[in-house]
């Protein structure tokens, strides 16, 4: 049967790190995830945005006998919830002085084992413009059962690009060591094109997948959204009050490798020719380590 522990809340203060909180059950059950919810009041009369409450907390960590297992960071694990997941969370902005803005429902997928070793939380605080009376809430869902024979594993890598119109795809890159099956990759740009930014002066105009050497996969940057995930294709439907909210998802592409992902120990290297120098483009690769 499901059972919860509350790890930070329900609705605590929150207004500084919050740093290694015991998972108590962590040692004797599975641990499916964490829901994490967000929420402040408007001070004074400029509203929030999404975008602004979803920075409150970075990063957020999840530790396993001190060994880093996640690390991501609120807007992107909004981002990785609805384009992957098909999680649709509620976010409400305030419209006045001490309205409630709020992001309910994110979903931090963890798959973890029981384990004699202590798993932590880590929630990292950064003030919010416009904002006071921030709080959050953060709660572990456990299984008695293991459906699953993986344990997730990720965390977040952040770079700038070098030069543009690499036709070899070199003006950024990432090395990875696989310590799991490689299922996909969550891709952050500053600049994404728009009706008056063209597609080849994005941030990321192609990528490559290269894997012990060879190149695998190689995707003009906005195909990849039409590539079936989990669900379907990348969604971006929403329950909002505000429609700035997708808008974040905009800077987000999802590559999805569950079909037959890159397996565990092999050597990884993603390639991008860019549209624009010096800018980050931030990945978050998703491990699956079999055990």
């Amino acid at each position: 049967m499901e059972s919860t522990e509350t790890i930070f809340g329900k609705h605590s203060t929150f207004t500084s790190n919050e740093d290694n909180m015991i998972v108590t059950g962590a040692t004797a059950k599975y641990t499916e995830g964490f829901t994490l919810t967000l929420n402040a009041l408007q001070n004074g009369s400029s509203a929030m945005t999404i975008a602004n409450l979803l920075g409150l907390v970075n990063p957020i960590q999840i530790s396993v006998g001190g060994v880093i297992q996640i690390t991501t960071r609120g807007v992107d694990l909004y981002a990785l919830d609805k384009l992957v997941y098909g999680i649709n969370p509620l976010t409400v902005i305030g419209a006045g002085d001490n309205q409630e803005t709020m992001m309910s429902g994110l979903w931090l997928p963890a798959w973890f084992p029981p384990v004699n070793e202590t798993t932590t939380a880590s929630l990292g605080y950064n003030a919010v413009t416009n904002a006071d009376n921030t709080e959050a809430s953060l709660t572990a869902l456990y299984l008695n059962g293991i459906p699953r024979r993986e344990t997730l594993h990720y965390t977040e890598f952040s770079k700038p690009t070098s030069g543009i119109d690499d036709t070899s795809l070199n003006n950024w890159s990432q090395d990875i060591n696989l310590v799991g099956n490689l299922t996909g990759v969550l891709f952050f740009t500053e600049t994404p094109a728009t009706a008056s930014t063209t597609m080849e002066r994005g941030t990321i105009q192609q990528i490559a997948i290269d894997v012990d050497g060879s190149e695998r996969e190689n995707w003009e940057f906005h195909e990849i959204p039409a590539v079936p995930k989990i669900f379907a294709g990348q969604a971006y439907d929403t329950l909002q009050a505000s429609p700035g909210t997708t808008g974040i998802l905009d800077n987000y592409n999802y590559l999805p490798i569950n079909r037959e992902p890159v397996p565990k120990g092999a050597r990884v290297r993603i390639r991008a020719m860019a549209g624009i120098t010096a800018e980050t483009i931030r990945t978050l690769p998703i491990q699956q380590i079999p055990y």
